[in-house]
Parts: C-alpha cells; structure tokens; sequence
C-alpha cells in the first residue's frame, strides 16, 4: 500500500531477492487504486535502463514473469496520479532482485548454422550429449575439434568423436543452412575460458549473455582471439571483434 509522507523517501516494498524465468513476480495489490490503473517501471540497477514490456518481461494486472535473465539487478517502480507527489526521490518501488535462469529446470539452446564451415559452443550440459541425438537430422557432414572428428558418411566405430560438451568449441561443416537445438542444463556462474597452452587453442563461450572479451582475456592470457568474422587484441583499438557471444566458438593463442 503506498504510504508515507510526500517528501520523504518510500520505504521499499519487500520481494524474494532472486527470481527464475518464468517464476511470476505478485504486484497486483497496487495494481488499481481509487479506480487509477498504476503504472509499472522496470529498471535496472546501474545504469536505471528501463526494460521493455513483452521483450524482458511480461505483466498481467500487476503479475509480472521475466522472459530473460538479466546481467544486472532490477527493480520496479510503481506510481498512481491518485498520489501525484510519490515520484521521484519518494517514488514507491521494490527491493532489487536478481533474475536467472533455474538450473534445475532443462533449458534450449538454438544454434543457427549456414552452409559451409561454423565455429560453435554450448552454454548447456546437454542431457544427452550424444552427437546423434545433437544433429537430430540436421544437414550435417562433419563436425571436428583438434582432438578428433566425426563424419556423417563414416562408420560410428571409426569416428574418434562422439559427443558434445559444454563450453568447448567445435568446427560443424553445414551442407545447407540449419540448426543444432540443444537442450540442456545451465551452469551457474560459469568459469571463466582458460587458455591452458601455448599456440593455438578452441575455446567455446560459457556464458548465457554476450560478454566484453576484455573482463576475460588480456595480455598475459591472449595475444590474439579469432573468429570466422574477425580478431581481437588486447589493448587494441581496431580489433573487430569486441564481444565473446553465446554459441559461438573461439581460436585464442596465448
């Protein structure tokens, strides 16, 4: 209920501090007063980015269920022209909260191939990491890492490559454009990608948003990273590649 005096700051209203993906969010109690619909503003913690309405989360009557995790911590502000002094510093919102992804609940993971060459990763533990069942009739012909291989046309026995892993990177040769469906389970709080020798090395993208590949990579752990699209270097103004993007995999030398 709102309450409180006009010039002092609204005590927060009080929710759990994480919620899952679908788990619904109960605001509906101020949802109408005095016949005034209020109105719902959710925003981000840091930067005060106001989310966006069937794209971040979705709100029947003052019950809200995110569709996406968020990077950063969020909150709603609600205000009602029935209190017209309650904004701003007096604004009644709620306690932050951090939205995720349940770990315990199978996810999907869609990875867009085109005809030719592709260089891919998972952020899932698939549930059946059977190369098989990853394909699932997708045009595929071969799929590598640089310690082995498969081939659609070759014997299952002769194929030193079997399965697909989290957070490693894999060359997949499309005959047409496709997608590999994986599903999975999420792992929280990923580690970070190690380049664990000298040379060359495939690395696949842990993480389940895009991330700067500046807060995990620099000159004492890369020299150079390389996509199918571009490269980066540490400290290096012209990279064109700035961001480690979900489902795709990385050659980094140290």
């Amino acid at each position: 209920m709102l309450c409180g005096k006009p010039d002092s700051g609204q005590r927060p209203v009080a929710i759990p501090q994480i919620f899952y993906v679908g788990e619904e969010i109960e605001l509906y109690t101020e949802a109408v007063i005095n016949g005034v619909n209020t109105v719902y503003t959710w925003k981000t913690k840091k930067t005060g980015t106001v989310l966006v309405e069937n794209v971040d989360y979705t709100n029947t009557n003052g019950l809200f269920s995110f569709l996406k995790p968020q990077s950063d911590s969020v909150y709603c502000e609600m205000t009602n022209t029935t209190f017209p002094n309650f904004t701003g510093y007096s604004v009644l919102k709620t306690t932050y909260i951090a939205v995720k992804i349940d770990p315990s609940v199978p996810q999907q993971q869609k990875i867009e191939l085109t005809a030719g060459w592709n260089l891919i990763s998972t952020y899932l533990r698939p549930t059946d990491s059977s190369i098989a069942k990853i394909i699932n009739g997708a045009d595929i012909k071969e799929i590598k890492t640089d310690e082995g291989f498969w081939r659609a046309t070759q014997a299952t026995a002769l194929n030193s490559l079997t399965h697909i892993q989290y957070g490693k990177a894999y060359w997949v040769f499309a005959n047409s454009n496709t997608s590999l469906t994986i599903t999975g389970l999420i792992i929280e709080n990923p580690s970070a990608p190690v380049v664990s020798r000298s040379g060359w090395q495939m690395l696949g993208c842990p993480y389940t948003e895009a991330k700067q590949l500046s807060s995990i990579f620099n000159s004492t752990n890369c020299s150079t990273l390389k996509t199918l699209s571009g490269f980066w270097k540490p400290n290096y103004s012209l990279s064109s590649v700035t961001m480690m993007e979900t489902g795709k995999g990385y050659l980094v030398k140290r």
